[in-house]
């Protein structure tokens, strides 16, 4: 009898102080959440890696926008996962709004006709540390498509945001197309990059959208930018009709006016006459479009 009872305490204490670990753990879950607001990005930083350090115990791996290390992060404390979800989601729009900002400012001129350039832009632009790509890998993990406006934001910084977005295919084919209205050539470029990983990844399933994604390269051809021209033809190659577009091909490969200088050695180049002549020859050789590894089936 006095063992039963023995056992029951020792029972009731181990319930009690798995309760009291359980509620310190989503306090500080809350608080943390409560911190990634902050108007200092350095208290969002801080904030940000202590939800790392609950998912690894500190043991922090080199990439952490892995699907494992996210679903650790929300199985660890599953009454919190939206909260956690919602949450990175909302500090990787505060981070790349701090971005743009930057770049903006470093884009204003003095009155001397000097640019802008405070102690604050060099650092921010110079990718002062991991903080900001580590972000974006861990929310493009989280495969949320409430993050689509969120990656979409961080689309100029290559592949981890475009292929992220790409994998919503005709949910995110909207607010995608809605860039190549922005003035800087690179979101332009950067969203055309994004509709190729869409042709790339097969997921673009609506008739309407073939339609849209055909217009857009053949505008986009036009454009003012020749990185946004080039963008446009690679898209282009995972188009199912790409045939088509041979006759504008042709013409960019032997009219299209903007050149570099390269180096002494190589001289002037023809970037976007480069890439169409490429294509056009894989077109001709009938040349399969390269299997991507990520395309969803």
């Amino acid at each position: 009898m006095r063992i039963s009872v023995m056992f029951a305490l020792v029972l009731t204490a181990c319930v009690t102080v798995g309760a009291q670990s359980s509620s310190t753990e989503h306090d500080a879950v809350s608080n943390i959440l409560t911190r990634m607001q902050s108007p200092a990005r350095s208290t969002r930083k801080a904030a940000f890696q202590e939800i790392l350090d609950l998912t690894s115990a500190g043991q922090i791996p080199k990439q952490p926008d892995t699907p494992e290390t996210v679903n650790k992060l929300l199985d660890r404390n599953p009454n919190q996962a939206d909260a956690v979800r919602v949450g990175l989601i909302n500090l990787l729009e505060i981070e790349t709004t701090r971005i743009h900002a930057l770049h903006s400012l470093s884009r204003q001129v003095t009155d001397k006709g000097k640019t802008i350039a405070s102690e604050t832009t060099e650092a921010g632009l110079a990718g002062e540390d991991e903080y900001y790509p580590k972000l974006i890998g861990i929310v493009a993990a989280l495969e949320d498509e409430r993050a689509i406006h969120a990656l979409l934001g961080a689309a100029t910084t290559g592949g981890m945001a475009t292929r992220a977005v790409a994998k919503f295919g005709d949910k995110a084919l909207g607010p995608t197309l809605d860039l190549l209205k922005d003035q800087d050539s690179m979101v332009r470029s950067s969203a055309l990059f994004t509709i190729r990983n869409m042709l790339k990844m097969h997921t673009l399933r609506e008739t309407s959208s073939t339609h849209s994604v055909d217009s857009i390269l053949r505008a986009s051809l036009q454009d003012p930018a020749f990185i946004v021209r080039n963008s446009a033809i690679s898209a282009i190659e995972y188009l199912p009709n790409r045939e088509e577009l041979v006759p504008i091909l042709s013409d960019l490969a032997e009219h299209d006016e903007q050149r570099l200088v390269v180096d002494a050695s190589v001289g002037v180049v023809y970037p976007v006459r480069l890439k169409a002549k490429r294509l056009l020859q894989k077109i001709a050789n009938h040349e399969q479009r390269p299997v991507d590894a990520d395309a969803v089936r």
